[in-house]
């Protein structure tokens, strides 16, 4: 997610409950009859109103208001599930000679498959992304229920400093998810 998506998402959410509040608000006058519901009650009820659909330029009005929501909610839809994935890297060795460029997506695969082959381990995916301008490296491990945390925490302390020593001075945030399997609870 960019800082952008983020800020549209929290615009969106904001808009929407300060809609949700003000309508709760104006039952709430309505139920006491507080004179400022009342009346914007009242506004509500103009004859007025009732002619509008009738009106030529309803129709469109609708079809253009409609449309534009329509593209509005692609566009965050769109905004919110496009990945920033992370590939190829140039390192500080970069020169006019030559470029030096690390696959962060083969290296993370190679931390995956280092957790792999440990004993109870079920399975172990990677993920190279950009989140709000941070480039990250998420390794996720999912292992058998009794399975040894220590050895696990102590496996992605050797792996993160492997990758370091890899990868140098780049500024790259290394993310580890150790999770447990469900214990099989039909043998019981």
């Amino acid at each position: 997610m960019t800082k952008l998506t983020s800020i549209v998402d929290r615009f969106f959410v904001c808009v929407a409950g300060l809609l949700l509040v003000s309508i709760g608000l104006l039952a709430v006058g309505l139920f006491y009859d507080y004179p400022l519901a009342q009346h914007l009650a009242d506004l509500a009820r103009l004859p007025e109103w009732l002619d509008v659909p009738n009106q030529r330029w309803y129709l469109s009005a609708v079809v253009g208001i409609g449309l534009c929501a329509l593209a509005l909610c692609v566009g965050i839809i769109v905004l919110n599930l496009r990945r920033h994935h992370i590939h190829r890297i140039s390192t500080s060795a970069t020169s006019n000679a030559g470029a030096v460029d690390i696959d962060l997506w083969a290296l993370a695969g190679a931390v995956a498959d280092s957790f792999e082959e440990l004993p109870r381990v079920i399975r172990a995916s990677s993920l190279v992304h950009t989140d709000r301008g941070r480039r990250i490296m998420q390794v996720t491990v999912t292992s058998e229920p009794g399975t040894s945390l220590s050895q696990l925490i102590e496996h992605a302390e050797q792996a993160e400093q492997d990758v370091r020593t890899a990868i140098g001075k780049l500024d790259i945030q290394i993310l580890f998810k150790l999770h447990a399997a469900p214990v099989d609870r039909s043998t019981s």
